[in-house]
């Protein structure tokens, strides 16, 4: 597309294999540049570009994303035309504060009786791999809330905490709100220059959490920086821990998502990332379940007949 003068368009590429960048990549992007000064967006699904520093020149931003982050990505950069600035790549280094508080909400309703010691198993093995700087909060909940513990991690014993989850008791019905409003609260109090990662451990899965719906959690990470996540505990539970599925919460949809174990942990427990994964652009922490990059592309061509049908300009 040729316009007269300089129209500084956006080009976006979004790549679902391995992206390289090659020297006719590299005159294609710098001749756009300079003559019409439009510079390129890059999206690579589940990969890193190759050679991206060729393309730094010309202010070219790289955003990796998985495939259930491309939609949002895409409407970032979409919607930011004009707007503040929108969704580039982020220069942050990898220095975000190690120092994280971990909120357990724990469900401890009639159903839970024949769980509470899964419950429990799993509620230890996630309170060892916290980092010792950690801040812990434990909340108990059935139809209404219960503070059992606030303090750091290096204040309580694997032991004591044991008998501090034996001894409470399960009865009555399941209402997770109550729990998590408490839970978000204590997070809210302690939130100064920590990252707070809140987990509801619980015999609901990520179907029965979505219908009882959780905007307070969107609503307060908009203020702090927060995550939050869930692990269902249940008869069809594995071997793995006892656990039949865990879920992030994601934070641009207000749902909760399926996640493996390996992310799930991964973003509970890293503590050497960059700010950006967390707050200062949303599609960077979009937890959900990693989908076949098939379906991937299904959603890209979706995305385009919206924007086509909006006047957004698209070329090969």
């Amino acid at each position: 597309i040729r316009t007269d003068g300089m129209d500084s368009a956006r080009m976006v590429l979004v790549s679902d294999g391995n992206f390289i960048v090659s020297k006719r990549i590299e005159t294609v992007v710098k001749n756009e540049f300079i003559n019409e000064g439009r510079r390129l967006v890059v999206v690579n699904i589940e990969s890193e570009a190759k050679h991206a520093e060729k393309l730094h020149p010309y202010q070219t931003s790289f955003i990796q994303v998985a495939p259930s982050e491309l939609r949002n990505a895409i409407y970032h950069i979409y919607e930011s035309k004009g707007v503040g600035s929108g969704a580039i790549a982020c220069p942050c280094v990898n220095d975000y504060t190690e120092v994280m508080n971990y909120h357990f909400v724990i469900d401890y309703s009639g159903s839970m009786k024949l769980y509470k010691g899964r419950a429990m198993r799993v509620t230890k093995a996630l309170f060892e791999k916290a980092p010792e700087s950690s801040v812990i909060s434990i909340t108990a909940f059935s139809t209404s809330s219960q503070e059992l513990y606030v303090g750091r991690k290096a204040d309580i014993t694997l032991a004591e905490l044991d008998k501090l989850l034996r001894d409470y008791k399960a009865y009555g019905g399941t209402n997770p709100t109550p729990g998590v409003r408490h839970g978000l609260g204590v997070a809210e109090r302690m939130a100064e220059n920590r990252f707070s990662h809140l987990i509801v451990i619980t015999d609901l899965n990520a179907e029965n959490m979505n219908e009882i719906g959780f905007p307070e959690i969107s609503r307060l990470a908009e203020r702090i920086d927060l995550d939050a996540s869930s692990v269902a505990v249940d008869l069809g539970s594995t071997a793995d821990l006892m656990v039949s599925g865990r879920t992030q919460f994601d934070l641009t949809r207000g749902i909760f998502r399926d996640v493996s174990r390996t992310k799930f942990e991964r973003d509970l427990f890293e503590t050497v990332r960059s700010e950006c994964d967390y707050t200062t652009q949303y599609y960077h922490y979009n937890p959900a379940n990693d989908l076949l990059k098939k379906e991937a592309k299904n959603v890209v061509r979706s995305i385009f007949r919206e924007f086509m049908e909006h006047g957004f300009g698209l070329s090969n």
